[in-house]
């Protein structure tokens, strides 16, 4: 999976323009994010990279870099 694709894929979950998302962005504070939103992330990315996460892990994140590093930096391709 791409940073871009990454970046897609979590604009389409959380319903809002790709082009407002990027590393810094504390995803959990967007209005439209909720458990279900969550459940949504913890799947695609199961599906996408082949990464298990238990939807309690996003809780202590702060932003899409810090989701990036818990999946694994080496996952998402330039």
């Amino acid at each position: 999976m791409t940073r871009k694709e990454l970046f897609e894929e979590l604009a389409f979950l959380l319903d809002v323009p790709e082009n407002t998302l990027d590393e810094k962005t504390k995803f959990r504070e967007l209005d439209n994010y909720n458990s279900l939103v969550a459940i949504g992330i913890v799947s695609m990315l199961e599906e996408k990279v082949g990464t298990k996460l238990d939807i309690w892990q996003l809780r202590n994140l702060k932003n899409v870099g810090e989701l990036m590093d818990l999946v694994g930096r080496e996952k998402f391709e330039e």
